[in-house]
């Protein structure tokens, strides 16, 4: 197995469910961490230090907080 699979497949449940609990919809959120996996595996080689966890939750924290941010300023929508 290629070493940057290895490295992330095992954080991804864990992942799933902190953007589930902040986001509080499923698909939503399945969108949000598949943003996050894209920008782990395109800059995997700009990460510092050996600890993959850490960096890759901080790159969904900050996902979180912009979808937060564009969701706030967007509104509600009306059917």
């Amino acid at each position: 197995m290629d070493p940057l699979a290895a490295a992330i497949e095992p954080l991804i449940p864990g992942l799933r469910r902190y953007a589930r609990s902040w986001l509080r919809d499923r698909v939503m959120a399945d969108d949000v961490v598949q943003d996050c996996l894209e920008r782990a595996v395109g800059r995997w080689r700009q990460r510092r230090g050996a600890e993959v966890r850490p960096w890759v939750y901080a790159i969904l924290h900050n996902l979180l907080v912009d979808h937060q941010r564009q969701h706030s300023r967007r509104g509600t929508a009306v059917p």
